[in-house]
């Protein structure tokens, strides 16, 4: 699925014109990645569609990574202990050898203007407000995990997206616009919703021991 991310990854919000996030992506007007400091110049987005792409997959579990003319999928370990600083520490030394223009990263959660809103629950603290480009020292798009992967399979039509990781992901793409979904928040049974129910241990009991394409 990553490596179909490439040149795909755009900027979501409410709902994001597919022809943005497809036809131009990172390239467009200053980089989602948070507001520069004070008194700190920011670096500039590129002028020119960049040709070379470092993808990231951020997931409760792994950190999954390929950039454009890789072939091989590297990963890092996430979890609650994995602050946005140490996440760009760690995919830095995992892909020192890779030549990237510009970085794209799924977020697992809602996205805004200026990055990630929310701290995610399966990760550590420190990733609303990050300056992601001055990180990366490039030009950064932060986009909702769901609707990357949404995105990367997309092939024409109306398509509801549900992806089946360490939670349920979600995403709906008609009339050429994505909508990001939050479909693991509704109510599943008293006291439990739609990601107790198919995330990893809920597709556990029900019999299904991995996650896979619908």
């Amino acid at each position: 699925m990553i490596s179909r991310l490439q040149n795909r990854a755009g900027q979501d919000g409410p709902a994001v014109p597919l022809k943005h996030s497809r036809e131009k992506t990172i390239d467009r007007a200053l980089p989602a990645g948070s507001r520069p400091p004070a008194g700190k110049r920011q670096r500039p987005a590129l002028r020119t569609r960049p040709r070379k792409i470092l993808v990231l997959d951020v997931g409760a579990s792994n950190v999954k990574m390929l950039a454009t003319g890789q072939t091989e999928v590297r990963k890092v370990r996430s979890g609650r202990k994995l602050t946005a600083q140490k996440m760009v520490n760690e995919v830095l030394a995992a892909t020192k050898e890779w030549e990237f223009e510009a970085v794209s990263i799924g977020y697992p959660g809602t996205v805004g203007e200026h990055g990630p809103r929310l701290d995610p629950k399966a990760l550590g603290p420190g990733w609303v407000g990050f300056d992601f480009v001055a990180a990366f020292d490039r030009p950064v798009k932060v986009i909702n995990d769901a609707v990357m992967q949404a995105l990367g399979s997309y092939e024409g039509g109306r398509m509801l997206f549900l992806g089946l990781g360490t939670n349920l992901g979600s995403a709906l793409i008609a009339d050429r616009v994505i909508f990001p979904l939050e479909l693991g928040s509704l109510p599943y049974k008293v006291g439990h919703n739609m990601n107790d129910a198919l995330n990893k241990r809920g597709r556990k009991e029900l019999g299904q021991t991995g996650g896979r394409r619908l």
